[in-house]
């Protein structure tokens, strides 16, 4: 199930997104995360992705729907998917351009993952 969509004017942020938010993980447990790193990692998306991982879930697949179109055009296309996901009863970790806000708990749920565990 789709829990986010993001802008992919480029290869970087999306493909290694999984990796930052395991080495953000790492240095939470270890009780070295920098302040302004809790901050990125605080947000619904990648605390999203610190559950998988905390519960073991192997790397999910990020699929790349546009690529080469600009970060303008990017921007629009990732506003339309948003949306149309959320009319379609997806719940979305996106703080930005989606009609409803969610919370942790209900994308996990969303995606099956228990989050008490």
């Amino acid at each position: 199930r789709v829990f986010y969509v993001g802008i992919a004017w480029g290869t970087v942020r999306h493909l290694g997104r999984w990796g930052h938010v395991a080495n953000l993980v790492k240095h939470e447990l270890a009780g070295t995360l920098k302040p302004e790193k809790a901050k990125d990692l605080a947000k619904t998306s990648n605390q999203v992705i610190a559950t998988l991982i905390k519960h073991g879930l192997p790397q999910h697949t990020v699929l790349v729907h546009w690529s080469g179109r600009g970060r303008d055009n990017a921007r629009a296309i990732e506003k339309q998917r948003i949306h149309q996901l959320a009319e379609a009863g997806a719940v979305l970790a996106n703080a930005q351009e989606n009609p409803r806000r969610t919370s942790l708990a209900e994308v996990l749920a969303y995606i099956g993952v228990d989050s008490a565990a």
